[in-house]
């Protein structure tokens, strides 16, 4: 049985004090390691679960906070701007007991993504029983690339030369790199385009 009881000197029960955390504070959306851009979106809203431990006194309604950090510096999301310092975010859920966890949704004004910077970033949720007991759950990264690579060039072949059957390059070649805070690129996800002019000589 979660908590510790006093009694009086006459032996009657007086008070119970539950010590035992919540044990779910979970972020189901964004997805862990997810990357985003400007053709698929960081999700409008932020959703998870929240449930406080089976024997608990269980969660009030609208109780589970998230914080949002943006790695490179490690400041917060304030529903405004960012901050150096924690800043919790509200949520919506509907009150919770027992072991059933309850779906919690992001209450803030979220970041204009289009407009952030480029990097990882990472959301962690935490419940807080009615007791005051709080539980921080597992920080979910993604990833927010909007810059398109920088690098996409060809060296072979060369630029202005002039080939015949025999001397045609074998292989095309060159090189390819995405912007140094972006995500990278796939292996072998680059195309080649090209246009062929044919000259006769009479």
């Amino acid at each position: 049985e979660d908590g510790i009881r006093d009694r009086d000197v006459t032996g009657v029960q007086t008070c119970a004090l539950p010590i035992s955390a919540p044990v779910t504070a979970s972020v189901t959306s964004p997805t862990a390691n997810a990357q985003y851009r400007s053709g698929t979106p960081v999700p409008a809203s932020f959703t998870g679960s929240a449930a406080d431990n089976s024997a608990g006194v269980g969660l009030a309604a609208n109780t589970t906070t998230y914080t949002l950090v943006r790695v490179a510096d490690g400041w917060y999301w304030n529903g405004t701007g960012w901050q150096a310092t924690r800043y919790n975010l509200a949520t919506t859920h509907s009150a919770q007991s027992g072991a059933g966890a309850q779906t919690w949704t992001s209450n803030a004004t979220m970041p204009a993504w289009a407009s952030q910077t480029d990097g990882t970033y990472q959301v962690r949720a935490t419940a807080t029983d009615r007791a005051g007991n709080t539980f921080s759950g597992t920080a979910v990264s993604f990833t927010l690339d909007n810059t398109a690579p920088i690098t996409a060039s060809v060296t072979s072949p060369v630029g202005g030369g002039i080939y015949r059957g025999a001397t045609m390059p074998a292989a095309y070649g060159g090189s390819v790199a995405d912007n140094s805070t972006g995500v990278g690129l796939a292996a072998n996800s680059r195309s080649e385009e090209h246009t062929s002019e044919l000259q006769s000589h009479h």
